[in-house]
């Protein structure tokens, strides 16, 4: 009898499948930039484009004429402890050192003497190397820390300042370094342009801008094409440990 009445209802009220939706992507896994004004430029512009089209998020953060040699101006090692990352960053890219061919400013902590009054260390002071390599581990490892599985430190690119070019090439080895004996650091070269540079002067598709150290829209996309495929394999491999 209850079967027969099972049966009624069925016929009379046919069961309809339920078409399930389709199947929610997971969360993209987070990626952030952070360094100085390049960030939020062209060269900024056209990595987080990449890493866009690569299936990732991306936090940018940049702040104009801001280095590691100035705590005074901007405390980029503090920035790096309480920044609020986006939800599942696992991996940064920095940029930064354009604007370190300077002095050292020193927090009252690190000056040495009883009186405490040596509030800098000049550029050609042998010290300056220590003290420079020192920030850059002490901010790699701050991002380390808040979780980032993966920092890619791209050293600065070419520029058309000599004077300029010559420094940046201490700042990058001293980067280098530094990167080195951090928690989570990987350095990538951003050199490799000094013929474009020198040739594009004499095209209509400047590389850099007309102060010689930002790049254009042009130059932009040819460091990425170079950059590119090793960048997206440091990403992915921040992105795969956190499973």
């Amino acid at each position: 009898m209850a079967t027969s009445i099972a049966a009624a209802m069925t016929m009379a009220f046919p069961m309809t499948a339920v078409a399930a939706g389709p199947a929610k992507a997971p969360p993209a896994s987070g990626v952030l930039m952070i360094g100085s004004s390049s960030v939020n430029g062209a060269m900024g512009r056209a990595i987080g484009t990449g890493l866009e089209k690569h299936g990732m998020s991306v936090q940018r953060r940049g702040v104009g004429a801001a280095g590691l040699a100035r705590p005074d101006f901007f405390d980029w090692v503090n920035e790096a402890r309480t920044i609020k990352l986006a939800p599942r960053t696992k991996a940064a890219i920095v940029y930064l050192g354009g604007n370190d061919a300077q002095g050292i400013w020193l927090h009252p902590s690190e000056r040495a003497g009883k009186k405490r009054r040596s509030q800098w260390i000049v550029w050609k002071d042998p010290r300056w190397t220590k003290a420079y390599q020192g920030r850059v581990t002490a901010f790699v490892d701050a991002l380390c820390k808040r979780g980032v599985r993966r920092v890619v430190w791209l050293t600065t690119v070419d520029v058309g300042n000599g004077w300029l070019q010559k420094r940046l090439r201490r700042i990058r080895d001293v980067q280098t370094r530094g990167v080195k004996k951090s928690r989570c650091g990987v350095v990538v070269a951003a050199t490799g342009d000094l013929a474009n540079i020198a040739r594009s002067a004499r095209t209509s598709r400047p590389i850099r801008e007309k102060d010689g150290v930002h790049l254009t829209r042009a130059g932009a996309t040819v460091l990425w094409a170079r950059l590119a495929k090793r960048v997206l394999e440091l990403v992915d491999s921040a992105r795969l440990a956190s499973r």
